[in-house]
């Protein structure tokens, strides 16, 4: 049976507010997110889209809607491949909620990711996201200690 959601976190050494920070940041995001900058109004309903260049011209590869922010401590959007023939469909979006929290380490981001069972090529979709966020983590995590 597939996993619903994918839940993972990492603790970075560094306050909430660089790690907030790079979760927002375009020029941040650039850097662990796969050459993707974030692009929002971050607004609830506005969009969110993750552009990167592909063949010297901007492309966006993930794009979604913000649901939910609490600046400093939560962030909730969807996402969805714009190119998968489902985008335009609300209920195959995935939602991603990054918590933040202090610890005397420094700062814990949880995330989690789903739900996998109700959405399109869940499963595949599963797999990807599992790869892509333990990667995305160990990354954001580097780029942040480094500027801090």
């Amino acid at each position: 049976m597939m996993e619903a959601y994918i839940k993972t976190g990492i603790i970075i050494n560094a306050p909430i507010s660089a790690v907030w920070d790079a979760l927002v940041n375009p020029e941040l995001t650039e850097k662990y997110m796969f050459g993707c900058r974030v692009h929002s109004a971050w607004t609830p309903g506005a969009t969110v889209d993750w552009v990167g260049t592909a063949d010297g011209r901007n492309v966006t590869f993930v794009t979604g809607y913000l649901i939910e922010m609490v600046p400093g401590a939560l962030l909730v959007y969807s996402v969805v491949d714009p190119n998968a023939p489902y985008a335009d469909n609300k209920k195959d979006h995935l939602i991603v909620s990054c918590e933040l929290s202090q610890i005397p380490e420094g700062t814990v981001l949880s995330v989690s990711q789903g739900d996998y069972t109700n959405v399109a090529d869940g499963a595949k979709r599963y797999g990807h996201g599992v790869d892509g966020w333990d990667q995305l983590l160990q990354i954001l995590k580097k780029v942040v200690e480094q500027d801090v």
